[in-house]
């Protein structure tokens, strides 16, 4: 039809209320009525293009303010110069929303979202919703307004990895024994690797891992943190094929954690498959960024390098990340732990493979984590390629890891302490971590856990705390003062008592934690009368004075 044709004009509206035919509204043309004014349309028809056009006009002002710009065209059924002008309208219309209008209604979400700048005081609810991070504002050249940061305490961070070889073998065993005796940390890591077999089916069906697996891991591990005598709550667990990660705080720190993010970083076929990889999740415990690795990378001992790339891409998972977080090297407790597959570059041509094994059957085996006394096994962590990438690959990163002082963790026979004969012995089970504001307390491995091929590797780092001029008195409330550790087990103090002790048996030096040493280097080390059991001796580290 002639679209200039007077005819095909549509006639203005009299009712009152109405605010114009681009609005719409409960006045809107009848079927009854457009048929009456000679619309030939089937009635289905014009039914359905009107409820097609008032929807879209309801869903095009919820989103951007103003009506569908295709509606006068829906409802007629063809376009004429009045569509035209109305068209032009509601663009103009529609770029004003954009530019004054939007920028308010977001701030008022991000208000009640938790996630605005005037909302830092709801760290609990921009953790759940995935706010924007606080520490983002931390970086070089920030406002003037910003909060400072300041130390308010310590923080303890166990970090655990063990590749379980696609079987549950965490099932029976008593995992206090990797977790230690130290204490309850306020932050426990466990990664492990492998939680399923590596068979392409499961690498193409389980992509996220096996839930039904991670549960029952996560029940063994609560049972033992609740054994060792620690309230901790679930931060986050996630899975990649058979890689795990699950984080754990005590429970009084669980109000000041928020901003909880998580990124999978797929290394296997080329970046297609998890079998191979880095799972992460990272975190603000009051004011210190905590960021959380879990890799299982390449295999073999030519593919140092690849493995290498393979870690460097883990550290770029959360850029692009919205809202943005700091980059994972730039937190302030940054930690990587797993199967990093490390292998020996032994000299070709040489018996130094039978040198290392036989040095692994003669060293002494006491200690707890498999210490391996004075092993002549320690000569070989020259040829460790972890330790000849360190210029190359993790000094220019910041990452560093601690004196190794355990037998290699991989390749053991099931169920016994031996290695096996068919693979070269390695330290393939590692845990680095940023070198700034960060100490190493211990790094061990766990002989007590045989039912992997793998030796679990543990490590206790202690960092500290960060936080605005308010948060030390928040943290003291939240976390009470603790015991710090008891000199003596039951077996030392029984042996004080034994028969033929002296009246007066010393404390061995060793006893006394590190953290003690200045206070208790000066004084005669303390001393239990021989059977006098009444007279046990436990030492306590109550704001810093050390009393008996």
């Amino acid at each position: 039809q002639d679209a200039s044709s007077s005819d095909d004009r549509p006639k203005p509206r009299s009712k009152a209320g109405c605010s114009g035919d681009h609005q719409p509204c409960d006045h809107q043309p009848s079927v009854a009525s457009a048929a009456a004014a000679g619309d030939t349309r089937p009635v289905l028809r014009r039914m359905l293009q009107e409820l097609w056009a008032d929807q879209g006009d309801r869903v095009s002002t919820q989103y951007t303010g103003a009506p569908s710009i295709m509606s006068r065209l829906l409802r007629q059924g063809y376009a004429s110069n009045f569509t035209i002008l109305e068209k032009s309208w509601q663009g103009i219309n529609r770029a004003y929303q954009a530019s004054f209008q939007d920028s308010q209604r977001q701030e008022s979400i991000d208000l009640l979202l938790g996630q605005g700048r005037a909302s830092s005081d709801l760290p609990a609810l921009r953790g759940a919703t995935g706010g924007r991070s606080a520490s983002m504002e931390r970086s070089p050249g920030t406002t003037a307004g910003e909060v400072p940061r300041s130390p308010v305490g310590k923080l303890t961070v166990w970090v655990g990895t063990w590749n379980v070889n696609g079987r549950e073998a965490w099932d029976g065993a008593d995992l206090r024994h990797w977790l230690g005796a130290e204490g309850a940390p306020d932050v426990v890591v466990f990664c492990l690797q492998e939680m399923v077999g590596l068979s392409a089916a499961n690498i193409v069906m389980l992509q996220n891992g096996d839930e039904a697996r991670q549960s029952h891991f996560e029940a063994e591990a609560q049972r033992a943190l609740r054994a060792g005598g620690g309230d901790y709550v679930k931060v986050r667990g996630l899975g990649m094929v058979g890689i795990f990660l699950l984080v754990y705080v005590r429970a009084p720190l669980v109000p000041m954690i928020r901003d909880v993010r998580i990124a999978r970083v797929r290394s296997g076929v080329y970046g297609a498959a998890g079998n191979k990889g880095t799972v992460a999740v990272r975190f603000e415990l009051l004011q210190t960024s905590l960021c959380f690795f879990c890799v299982h990378l390449e295999s073999g001992v030519q593919r140092n390098e690849q493995r290498m790339v393979q870690l460097a891409d883990a550290f770029r998972c959360f850029e692009g990340a919205y809202p943005p977080v700091l980059a994972a090297l730039q937190h302030d407790v940054c930690v990587v732990a797993g199967d990093l597959n490390i292998r020996l570059d032994l000299p070709k041509g040489s018996d130094a493979d039978e040198h290392l094994r036989a040095a692994l059957k003669t060293a002494d085996s006491g200690g707890r984590g498999g210490g391996g006394g004075e092993g002549a096994w320690r000569a070989f962590l020259q040829y460790d390629q972890l330790y000849a990438s360190i210029p190359q690959h993790l000094k220019p990163v910041g990452m560093i890891e601690g004196p190794i002082a355990f037998p290699p963790t991989y390749r053991y026979v099931l169920g016994s302490d031996e290695h096996d004969s068919l693979r070269a012995p390695a330290w393939c089970d590692r845990v680095l971590y940023r070198a700034v504001g960060t100490r190493l307390r211990e790094y061990r491995s766990v002989r007590e856990l045989r039912n992997s091929d793998h030796r679990p590797v543990a490590a206790l780092l202690e960092a500290t705390l960060l936080g605005g001029p308010s948060d030390r008195g928040v943290l003291e409330d939240a976390v009470p003062q603790r015991k710090a550790s008891i000199l003596f087990d039951e077996q030392e103090l029984r042996s004080c008592g034994g028969p033929g002790a002296s009246p007066m048996t010393p404390v061995r030096a060793g006893a006394v934690p590190k953290t003690w040493a200045a206070l208790v280097a000066p004084q005669e080390p303390p001393a239990i009368r021989g059977g006098d059991m009444a007279h046990l001796c436990t030492v306590f580290e109550w704001d810093g004075i050390l009393s008996r």
